[in-house]
């Protein structure tokens, strides 16, 4: 069973502490491998119950060069100039 993600807390990592936030992500081989499919699926579940915008790995505590863009109806309620974006990973 996978390990669920959880955001990488930015004020809480102890000052002596190399967050993988402040380091340069890894680049992603294509084909994908197994554990970056599971990775993408588990942020696109993560960014949907968050109601979108954006999450990228190192947030969620993994240094790859992936990211989830996803602008949900919902978020029009809030802002009136706001388009729907369906889920991309890039």
């Amino acid at each position: 069973m996978e390990k669920p993600l959880a955001i990488v807390p930015i004020e809480q990592q102890p000052k002596d502490t190399v967050s993988v936030l402040k380091m340069r992500a890894h680049e992603v081989d294509f084909p994908l491998s197994k554990d970056d499919k599971v990775t993408i699926e588990q942020m696109k579940v993560m960014l949907f119950d968050l109601q979108g915008v954006g999450l990228a790995a190192p947030q969620v505590g993994i240094g790859k060069r992936i990211i989830l863009v996803y602008i949900p109806e919902t978020a029009a309620l809030l802002r009136e100039d706001v388009r729907t974006y369906p889920m991309h990973t890039l």
